[in-house]
């Protein structure tokens, strides 16, 4: 009699030791698919010299099951600021930051001038891609 209680009681054990792996397994996984494929952030700040600044993020998640390029381009009021390629593998995260003066910019001739910041708009392109995989823009007043 005790022998058959000693193997219903190992097999109980070993059914709340296998629900318990399935619940963290679905929990961790929860916390990956939720991840958005591209993230943007933005942080306000200010600088003795520059006066007010912004620090935007672009943070590339490739879902695929392949490496891509990914193609960052940041403008400041439609103009190009910066535009960077990168190569997203499907298990390591990349961030591509900027900080951008937004009460001042620099002329032609590198010589800082009053001249404030309406619009930063990201745009994230994936391989060759002319459509963009996604944007975002940022209003400043």
């Amino acid at each position: 009699m005790t022998i058959k209680l000693k193997h219903v009681y190992i097999f109980l054990l070993l059914i709340v030791v296998i629900l318990l792996v399935y619940i963290v397994q679905n929990v961790s996984n929860q916390g990956t698919t939720n991840t958005k494929e591209i993230e943007f952030n933005r942080a306000d700040g200010y600088n003795e010299i520059l006066g007010n600044i912004t620090q935007v993020s672009v943070t590339i998640h490739n879902k695929d099951t392949i490496k891509h390029n990914y193609t960052v381009s940041s403008f400041v009021d439609s103009k190009l600021f910066s535009s960077k390629t990168v190569e997203v593998f499907t298990d390591l995260p990349y961030t591509y930051s900027l900080m951008i003066p937004t009460q001042k910019k620099y002329n032609a001739d590198s010589v800082l001038i009053d001249d404030p910041t309406h619009r930063i708009n990201l745009t994230v392109y994936r391989d060759n891609s002319e459509k963009p995989f996604d944007q975002i823009g940022f209003k400043y007043n």
